[in-house]
């Protein structure tokens, strides 16, 4: 998720870019267990049905919401941008794809690895496939900045959800991932519900 900082006179972070998807392979493809699942990507808006209720704890304030197009097409993505009170960013992003395949889900899932963030760990539970991603850096003096991100593919969609809290002391990585995880779930129980041909 980008960041807008409050007032800091420091360069805001935004979410890596995404590189393109690599081309497709050519071939047939070898029978999987994986199936396609039916998807209508009617409008979703996730900026109104994405739960904020995990990030309680941290007394953030949303101070503006963009449902930008994801990089990659074929979903919906929303950028928040919150107030704290001790004046530094916070930021979330939450983006879902659901491509027409299981194979072009996977190549946008590869192609979302490439992150200036360092992998921290597989994350069980969301999908056939999933991993989180941390990194924390100091802008300034009193400005640590911690970010967590998880990504995960079930079979034909693709989520990813970036969390970013500025705060006098890094904020236990731990902490980011179970507030990220925790909103992954329920948009990926509100993006199925919503978008699965029923």
């Amino acid at each position: 998720m980008a960041l807008t900082l409050v007032s800091t006179g420091c360069t805001k972070p935004l979410p890596d870019p995404v590189p393109p998807v690599p081309p497709r392979p050519t071939g047939s493809a070898t029978p999987g267990a994986e199936v396609t699942v039916p998807y209508r990507l009617n409008v979703l808006d996730l900026c109104k049905r994405t739960d904020l209720a995990p990030l309680q704890d941290f007394s953030l304030k949303v101070r503006s919401t963009d449902p930008r197009s994801p990089f990659l097409g074929s979903g919906e993505s929303c950028l928040f941008e919150f107030d704290q009170a001790n004046g530094l960013p916070a930021t979330l992003q939450v983006q879902a794809l659901a491509p027409p395949t299981v194979e072009e889900a996977k190549r946008m899932y590869a192609a979302q690895r490439g992150t200036r963030m360092t992998r921290d760990t597989a994350v069980s539970g969301v999908g056939e496939e999933a991993e989180g991603f941390a990194i924390e850096t100091e802008p300034k003096p009193g400005f640590k900045y911690g970010e967590y991100r998880i990504q995960a593919r079930n079979a034909n969609l693709v989520l990813d959800v970036w969390l970013a809290i500025g705060a006098a002391a890094f904020i236990p990585k731990e902490t980011l991932a179970a507030k990220v995880l925790a909103i992954l779930k329920n948009t990926l129980a509100t993006v199925d519900d919503s978008w699965r041909v029923k």
